[in-house]
């Protein structure tokens, strides 16, 4: 007997899709056909063999990951949102990608990726800020040279077995949350306007269509991520949870871009998506107030957050880490329990820990060491995935540098690449391979 013609299992009472093909066994020819239970939810999607895993299984597989830091998400500020919009446009694309870099040298290279592979980095996060070379008079067209650069380094990335994550990132000068001067953003003056409302629509619908199609051949290991820290810049709560109009419109912002993504078809129909919160803050409030999108596959969304975690630590630089690592396992509880709450897995899209050379016992390497095994651990263990935020700048805050210098930088640029602080990436392998291993962190 032919195992095509044995009896077909009818699934469509199932929470699952259609089981395996029966196969035929023994003298006899009896037919085995597999009953509902051996449907997956891979299956349900009906997704193709290279899109079948979801959200969690993709999240737990991507590792220790880097950013692409101050490369295409580089930018000039301007007075006017709008008028902001689509002024690099037909400009050197190396020199877009390389300006907050040390120049032309610096642009992302095979040799780059190939580096990071080897020192044990599974993921690469890939900031791009789109409206300096999109057109307001062109329906908000992303500049085809600038398009074709971003999708040239995905690729590398993508061809050497590497997850990667692509987002909108500054472009919080064309998208707005709230209506009115930053400085006046309130809970009664900050709910959006009409006119606002409706080009922060426009924009976010317009750069993921196109995003979207240009990417849609890659397979599961593109991950999407709708907005970087969507927030009011300078308003008064811009760092402290936003506003419950914010909070609310970034909610309706993360569903646009869920239905504009799956709209686009193809891979992108189950690829998995990242959401974050207000200003992907990892606060409780911003937490507790976000709203899982619908979707019409599911598991395939990822909450995006960005915890640098003891924040006056490893972000402000002050002080030691000495002491924090309670401290630390408590936000990672608390991550864990509004993430378990919402059936979503975590992607920690920027952290790191500021290069503090002001540090007085002159143990600032090792304690970032310790505290990055520690935070990779932590991380990995609890099924999340964190990407180191490297903004290729290895210089701490003195005397010499003004408080907002930020340290992060990990890697080189230039080649061979080598890390500023190779105890930091051992530190970081370390938390790694402990938590795949089901050990646990000493002391």
């Amino acid at each position: 007997m032919n195992p095509d013609t044995c009896p077909i299992v009818n699934c469509t009472t199932c929470p699952t899709a259609p089981p395996p093909p029966p196969t035929c066994t023994g003298v006899a020819a009896t037919c085995t056909v597999p009953s509902c239970t051996a449907c997956t939810q891979q299956n349900v999607n009906n997704a193709p063999q290279h899109m079948q895993r979801d959200a969690k299984e993709i999240v737990a597989a991507m590792g220790m990951g880097w950013n692409l830091g101050n490369t295409f998400d580089s930018y000039h500020r301007v007075s006017s949102q709008r008028d902001g919009a689509g002024y690099a446009i037909g400009e050197d694309v190396t020199r877009l990608e390389t300006m907050w870099l040390s120049g032309s040298g610096d642009a992302t290279t095979l040799t780059l990726i190939k580096r990071l592979k080897e020192l044990g980095f599974e993921t690469i996060r890939i900031p791009v800020t789109w409206h300096r070379v999109a057109d307001p008079d062109n329906n908000w067209t992303i500049w085809t040279p600038y398009m074709d650069r971003v999708h040239e380094v995905v690729k590398m990335a993508y061809d050497e077995g590497m997850y990667v994550v692509l987002n909108v990132h500054h472009d919080d000068y064309v998208m707005r949350y709230s209506s009115g001067p930053a400085r006046n953003v309130s809970e009664t003056a900050g709910q959006i306007n009409a006119v606002d409302r409706a080009q922060t629509e426009l924009v976010h619908r317009r750069f993921w269509e196109q995003i979207s199609t240009r990417f849609a051949a890659f397979g599961e290991r593109l991950i999407f991520e709708g907005l970087n820290e969507p927030r009011t810049i300078d308003s008064p709560a811009e760092w402290t949870g936003g506003t419950s109009h914010e909070r609310e419109f970034i909610n309706e912002l993360n569903q646009l871009f869920v239905d504009t993504v799956r709209a686009t078809g193809g891979n992108n129909k189950w690829r998995t998506l990242m959401l974050p919160t207000y200003a992907a803050s990892a606060a409780l409030n911003p937490l507790r107030t976000f709203e899982k999108p619908e979707d019409e596959v599911e598991n395939r969304l990822a909450l995006s957050l960005h915890a640098y975690s003891p924040f006056s630590w490893a972000h402000d630089g002050w002080g030691a880490y000495a002491g924090w690592k309670s401290a630390l396992e408590a936000d990672f509880n608390r991550i864990q329990t509004r993430a378990g709450n919402l059936n979503m897995p975590v992607v920690l899209g920027e952290w790191g820990s500021v290069n503090n050379i002001n540090n007085v016992d002159n143990t600032s390497a090792a304690q970032r060491a310790t505290h990055a095994r520690d935070y990779v651990f932590m991380a990995v263990s609890r099924g999340m995935a964190p990407i180191w935020w490297d903004n290729a700048n290895q210089l701490g805050r003195n005397e010499q540098h003004p408080i907002s210098t930020h340290g992060f930088g990990l890697i080189a640029r230039a080649a061979p690449h080598n890390p500023f602080y190779a105890e930091i990436v051992t530190g970081m392998s370390d938390g790694l391979a402990l938590a795949r291993s089901g050990g646990q962190l000493p002391g």
